[in-house]
């Protein structure tokens, strides 16, 4: 998130937001400085992993990932 932070950042964008489902509380509050605004839903102090949050979890595979890129990529 930080190097993405980053880069956006390098791009002179406008306004940049951040949101994220559950964080540990010191992370929200490193990446809440780190942007225009910062949203997080759940900041439980005895965070353990971001999967633990989710319903379902499940891998996603680098032909998956290339696949919703390429999606995103085309013209609608």
């Amino acid at each position: 998130m930080k190097a993405a932070i980053k880069a956006l950042k390098e791009a002179a964008i406008e306004k940049l937001i951040v949101a994220v489902p559950a964080a540990p509380p010191e992370t929200a509050n490193e990446l809440a400085l780190m942007v225009d605004e910062f949203v997080c839903l759940f900041t439980p102090a005895d965070f353990m992993a971001v999967g633990n949050y989710y319903r379902d979890f499940a891998r996603v595979t680098d032909e998956e990932v290339a696949e919703i890129l390429d999606e995103s990529r085309a013209p609608h």
